[in-house]
């Protein structure tokens, strides 16, 4: 049995995206804490990120390639949502 990698990454941008759901129902529920918000936002564009990704073969959706090129800058904002919201909750 072998998984390819078109499959792990549809795997992943499904965990990503239910990951986003949760962060954002618990932001809603608790907004004591600002920064789970964040999270929310971080796991939604890595998941985002990885949909772009898996959707770049597709030679009908050109939009879809020039946006999976771009691809380590939705990563990088992703990256940085996510820290923000580290340092939200840590006090720093």
């Amino acid at each position: 049995m072998s998984i390819d990698l078109r499959t792990l990454i549809l795997a992943l941008c499904i965990i990503y995206f239910l990951q986003s759901f949760v962060f954002f129902f618990q932001f809603l529920y608790n907004r004591k804490y600002n920064s789970i918000g964040y999270w929310s936002i971080g796991s939604a564009l890595i998941a985002l990120g990885f949909l772009f990704f898996l959707l770049r073969d597709i030679p009908s959706l050109e939009l879809m390639r020039l946006l999976a090129r771009r691809w380590g800058l939705i990563k990088m904002q992703s990256m940085i949502s996510d820290n923000s919201g580290l340092c939200m909750t840590s006090g720093k």
